[in-house]
């Protein structure tokens, strides 16, 4: 027999979604500050760099951009490499390490908090710090030379940023994972949350365009490692 949900259950279940649709406009503030981490100045030569995260990296062309204007700015050959994939959280991150440490990396640009926000699919603020403290620990045993910086990425918007209710907290948190494991911390949020609406707002709530992402995403990582993007 087909289960028929009565009025005082869709009552219920949408007076859950206004209550967590106010958390999450409450619980995103305007920063008063960026609190960047900075990254160890890069050596001279050929540079590989693996953007480890989320469908933010994997279906970006952020990667590929930076690779050409830090190629052009340093005069010397820049790689990026993706270790990134849709819906990857740090779980998959821990998973998927020795991709990163297999391709000898001189940086690692880190993202997953996104979907570890994610109170449908993703981990609560306790094990998603244990599971990022895992990566970095294993990242700083095997590639110690390496420059390693954690990245806070976009907000989220609409139902996409319901679903994220706690997203400033998972990106507060990396603060204290670059201080605790001294690695770098791009805070690309804050860049964000400043920006004016047509540039901080992603036309599917979550997604930015390459246009979006050109004008935050690009200059803000090229001038952390070193070089100014025109």
């Amino acid at each position: 027999m087909k289960r028929r949900f009565g009025p005082r259950a869709w009552g219920v279940a949408a007076g859950a979604c206004a209550v967590v649709a106010v958390m999450a406009v409450f619980l995103r503030p305007q920063p008063s500050q960026i609190n960047d981490v900075a990254i160890a100045p890069l050596l001279p030569g050929p540079v590989r760099i693996v953007a480890f995260g989320t469908s933010l990296t994997a279906r970006s062309p952020w990667p590929d951009e930076l690779q050409t204007v830090l190629s052009a700015c340093r005069d010397a050959p820049v790689e990026v490499r993706r270790v990134a994939a849709p819906g990857a959280g740090s779980a998959w991150g821990q998973s998927l390490v020795s991709d990163v440490i297999a391709a000898q990396p001189d940086v690692v640009l880190l993202e997953f908090a996104i979907n570890d926000a994610d109170i449908l699919d993703g981990v609560p603020l306790s094990r998603a710090r244990t599971q990022h403290a895992a990566i970095l620990d294993d990242l700083g045993a095997a590639v110690p030379e390496a420059r390693i910086a954690l990245m806070t990425m976009n907000p989220a918007f609409g139902l996409r940023g319901i679903v994220r209710p706690f997203l400033n907290l998972h990106y507060q948190q990396y603060q204290a994972l670059a201080a605790d494991h001294q690695v770098g911390l791009v805070d690309l949020y804050s860049r964000w949350l400043m920006a004016p609406r047509h540039i901080a707002k992603p036309a599917d709530g979550l997604h930015p365009s390459p246009d979006q992402e050109r004008q935050i995403i690009v200059p803000t990582l090229a001038s952390a490692l070193g070089c100014d993007a025109d």
